[in-house]
């Protein structure tokens, strides 16, 4: 399933990279216009804070030396915390971001008035390494399915470590194969932790984290 945006996205006409990237937490496809965009979206979907995701998700009138225009953002996403505000990302290049500097600068302040945040996200902060390899490699195993009895006996295993190295947990399972794709899954989803800025080995240290043991 495709998330409905309030413009048609496409690449007529243009040098757009049309894509989509699956997201969890909406049980379906967001799509995206730009390579920049895709990876920046792979980021949000593995923020297990995050409740919802949409893309194109509305126009809002701003206005921007004594005229009226319409903007359309890139990104919302609504927080699994209510008392935090939904945020409004929009992807760009780094020099774009800086050319129109004061033109979003006033479209931040008409969103702070509908109760948005509003963020602008260059390519200095998405292509950030080696966070991207590590979010395409835990990817693979979003759709995975990790039985309650697995992961419990997962959890079992680590209090011995606190934190312990991806191997040494698997060692403790006779089917190392499917307790690493177990461990991966339970990665992206954010039930267990690890250094994200860290590449990501069989040697990286683990630990529960926040949506673990609920």
């Amino acid at each position: 399933m495709l998330t409905p945006s309030v413009r048609k996205i496409h690449n007529k006409n243009s040098r757009k990279v049309i894509s989509s990237v699956y997201v969890n937490q909406m049980h379906g496809h967001v799509s995206c216009e730009s390579q920049l965009e895709h990876r920046w979206l792979l980021q949000l979907t593995s923020n297990p804070s995050i409740a919802q995701i949409r893309s194109q998700p509305m126009k809002v009138d701003y206005q921007f030396d004594g005229e009226w225009h319409t903007y359309t953002p890139d990104f919302l996403v609504a927080w699994k915390d209510e008392n935090k505000i939904p945020t409004i990302y929009e992807v760009k290049p780094a020099i774009q971001a800086k050319k129109y500097q004061e033109k979003f600068q006033a479209i931040k302040q008409e969103l702070a008035k509908k109760g948005y945040e509003f963020v602008v996200v260059s390519e200095d902060l998405i292509n950030t390494q080696p966070l991207n390899r590590n979010l395409k490699k835990l990817k693979h195993y979003s759709s995975c399915f990790v039985h309650l009895n697995e992961r419990l006996a997962i959890y079992g295993a680590l209090p011995k470590y606190a934190t312990c190295s991806i191997e040494q947990l698997c060692s403790n399972f006779s089917d190392k194969r499917a307790t690493l794709c177990a461990i991966y899954k339970l990665l992206w989803d954010g039930d267990l932790t690890f250094n994200p800025n860290e590449a990501l080995n069989l040697q990286s240290l683990v630990w529960v984290g926040q949506g673990g043991l609920r």
